[in-house]
């Protein structure tokens, strides 16, 4: 049946234009590898309902059960991620389409990177589903306000593997670097081989961007009441913020204002 979600997921993959017809024997070679399957005989009748999260979840559960990966979160963000980065180009040739169609119209190579990366599992739109979403009115303007409901909760195994595995390891520097593009992820950094990166032009300095959204989270919100609160304890009487460096100024400020915005929203 493991095949069955092989050819399935690879018309899949020509159908959205990850990849075309030609290239269909050499994305099934790079999967076979990645699963650890040493032939391929061609299933009979074929899949024709299943969407790529759907092949995605079948074909790791067969190698958790063939004991390719553990059945950890990581290792199955990883190999999940390996697949996918099958159908994908390089991040030069991603680069150029993008640039093609951005010289056509804007909005046609945003439409195409945000399609790209939805396609590509990079955004699980399965996952994403389960938020709750809403939006507010506030002074500030409008809030879309999301209860992440997306993101997998860590098994009591994965959180011992993390702390087991006491890592110092810098690189990538941060989440939402450069270094993440093609990063094949590690326990305690998640997987971005399926992740591309577009270079962008900003007032004659190079830049890169990818799909993400600002906001704020709970831990954010939480560390910001922490800020204010301290700041109120030691100076109860006075709100001149000269005594204050410049850096700590603007930051105290600004977190107040988002106080005062969550405090509209809420």
């Amino acid at each position: 049946m493991v095949t069955h979600y092989i050819e399935r997921l690879i018309d899949l993959a020509i159908d959205t234009e990850l990849i075309t017809a030609r290239d269909r024997i050499y994305a099934r070679n790079q999967i076979l590898g990645l699963l650890d399957l040493q032939t391929f005989t061609a299933p009979a009748d074929t899949l024709t309902e299943g969407t790529i999260p759907d092949c995605l979840k079948a074909l790791l559960d067969d190698a958790v059960t063939r004991g390719v990966i553990s059945d950890a979160l990581d290792e199955r963000e990883q190999l999940d991620a390996k697949i996918m980065d099958t159908f994908l180009s390089k991040p030069t040739e991603i680069n150029a389409t993008f640039k093609q169609l951005y010289d056509e119209d804007p909005t046609k190579a945003t439409d195409y990177f945000y399609a790209l990366s939805q396609n590509s599992h990079y955004i699980q739109t399965e996952r994403i589903a389960k938020n709750i979403q809403y939006e507010r009115q506030t002074s500030f303007g409008k809030v879309d306000i999301t209860i992440n409901l997306s993101k997998p909760e860590k098994d009591p195994n994965q959180i011992k593997r993390e702390r087991e595995m006491k890592q110092d390891v810098k690189y990538p520097q941060c989440l939402l670097c450069i270094e993440n593009e093609g990063y094949p992820g590690r326990t305690g950094h998640p997987a971005r081989s399926n992740h591309r990166v577009i270079d962008v032009d900003l007032g004659g300095e190079q830049c890169t961007s990818s799909i993400h959204r600002t906001c704020i989270t709970m831990s954010t919100v939480s560390s910001f009441v922490k800020s204010i609160v301290r700041w109120s304890l030691v100076n109860p009487h006075s709100p001149d913020y000269s005594a204050l460096s410049n850096n700590s100024r603007t930051t105290l400020l600004g977190q107040m204002r988002i106080y005062r915005l969550l405090g509209e929203v809420f």
